[in-house]
C-alpha cells in the first residue's frame, strides 16, 4: 500500500516583497521532517541577483551560493534540490532589495 503524505509543502510565497539584501527571505526557517531530507525548491526573482542558501545546525551557520554564485535572470524560474542533514534548518537570502520573488519549497 502506498505511503500517504510523502510530500510536505513547507512554504509557498507568491510575489513576496524582497527584504533588505542579505537577510532571510523566510521569517521562519525550514526544519525538514526527515533525518536526511531532500528539498525541492522553485525560485523566481523579479530582478537579477544572487540566491544564497543558509544551513544552520546547533547554532552554527553555513552559507552556499546557488548556481555557483551566478546572477539569476529576472523573471526566470530556477529549480534546485537541496539535501539536508539531521538537525539542520534552511533559509534563503537574495543579494538585492527592491523587487519581488516567488519561492516554493517542498520536502520529498
Amino acid at each position: 500500500m502506498p505511503e500517504k503524505g510523502i510530500i510536505k509543502e513547507h512554504v509557498e510565497t507568491k510575489a513576496g516583497t524582497l527584504p533588505t539584501a542579505g537577510t532571510d527571505l523566510l521569517s521562519t526557517a525550514i526544519t525538514p521532517l526527515k533525518s536526511s531530507g531532500l528539498l525541492r525548491v522553485d525560485f523566481c526573482p523579479s530582478i537579477a541577483g544572487i540566491l544564497t542558501i543558509t544551513f544552520t545546525k546547533a547554532g552554527a551557520a553555513t552559507s552556499v551560493l546557488a548556481y555557483g554564485g551566478a546572477s539569476l535572470t529576472a523573471g526566470a524560474l530556477y529549480p534546485l534540490e537541496i539535501m539536508t542533514l539531521t538537525g539542520e534548518i534552511v533559509n534563503f537570502q537574495f543579494s538585492e532589495t527592491t523587487g519581488t520573488y516567488r519561492l516554493i519549497v517542498r520536502e520529498v
